[in-house]
C-alpha cells in the first residue's frame, strides 16, 4: 500500500508561459538558427541535467562574472550538442541572455490542483522533490500550493540532487514511509525514474505530449490524474 507520493517540480506541476521550448526556438531565430520547438523540448532535459549538476559543484552565485558567463553558454551549448548543432560560446551565451531577457512566469499544469485534492483525501504524505538552485517556497505560495506539501526538498538546500539516491532518502524520512511505500513522479527519465528507483522508490514518468515512447520499464502518465490508479 502506498502511503507517500513524490513529485517533481518544474515540467511536472509548473510549466513555463511561455514554454521554454518557444522561447529557446525564438531566440535562436533572432540569431539565424532554425529549430523547431519539439525538438528542442527532447533536448533541453539533457541540458538540464547538466545545469544543475554544475550548480551542485559550483552554485552560479559564488562563480565569477566570465565564469558564469561561460557556464551559461555551456549550457545553451549542451541544448543544441543533443541537436548535432555547433555553435560558438558567444552566441550561444547571447542566444540564452534573449531568452532570459524576454522572460516567462509560472503556471499550474490544469490537472495539478485537482489531483493532489484526490490525494490528500487519501491522506497521503505529498512532498516535492526538485533540482533547483534556488528556494521554491515563494513560487508555491504565489500558485497556491504553499498547503499542499508536507516538505520541500531542493538540490540548492540539501546539497545534492537527483538521480543520487541520497535526496529521495532524505524524502522517504521527512514522510516517515519505506521505499515500496512511496512514489515519485516526474518529467526526466534519467532524474526522476532512475533516480527514485535507485532509492527503492516506484518511479513513474509524466508525459503529456508522449514524447517518450521508447521508455517503457516504467508507469508513463499523460495526465497527473492517473496517477491516482497507480496507488
Amino acid at each position: 500500500m502506498k502511503k507517500a507520493v513524490f513529485f517533481d517540480f518544474y515540467n511536472t506541476l509548473v510549466r513555463f508561459d511561455p514554454p521554454r521550448e518557444e522561447l529557446h526556438a525564438w531566440a535562436l531565430a533572432q540569431a539565424g538558427i532554425n529549430v523547431s520547438p519539439q525538438a528542442l523540448r527532447r533536448a533541453l532535459p539533457a541540458a538540464d541535467e547538466f545545469y544543475h549538476r554544475e550548480a551542485l559543484r559550483q552554485p552560479p552565485a559564488q562563480r565569477g562574472p566570465e565564469e558564469l558567463k561561460a557556464f551559461y553558454a555551456q549550457y545553451e551549448a549542451r541544448v543544441l550538442n543533443g541537436l548535432g548543432i555547433e555553435i560558438s560560446p558567444d552566441l550561444a551565451y547571447q542566444v540564452l541572455s534573449q531568452v532570459r531577457a524576454r522572460g516567462w512566469k509560472l503556471r499550474l499544469y490544469p490537472d495539478v490542483l485537482p489531483t493532489l485534492e484526490q490525494l490528500q483525501d487519501r491522506r497521503l504524505k505529498l512532498g516535492v522533490i526538485s533540482n533547483v538552485d534556488r528556494d521554491i517556497r515563494p513560487y508555491c505560495e504565489e500558485l497556491g500550493l504553499d498547503s499542499q506539501f508536507s516538505f520541500l526538498i531542493t538540490s540548492a538546500g540539501l546539497g545534492v540532487g537527483k538521480p543520487d539516491p541520497a535526496i529521495f532518502v532524505e524524502a522517504l524520512k521527512r514522510a516517515g514511509v519505506h521505499p515500496f511505500e512511496a512514489v515519485h513522479v516526474g518529467d526526466t527519465y534519467s532524474a526522476d525514474v532512475l533516480g527514485a528507483r535507485g532509492a527503492g522508490i516506484l518511479g513513474v514518468l509524466i508525459d503529456r505530449e508522449d514524447s517518450y515512447p521508447e521508455y517503457q520499464d516504467c508507469p508513463r502518465l499523460k495526465d497527473l490524474s492517473q496517477i491516482v490508479n497507480l496507488l
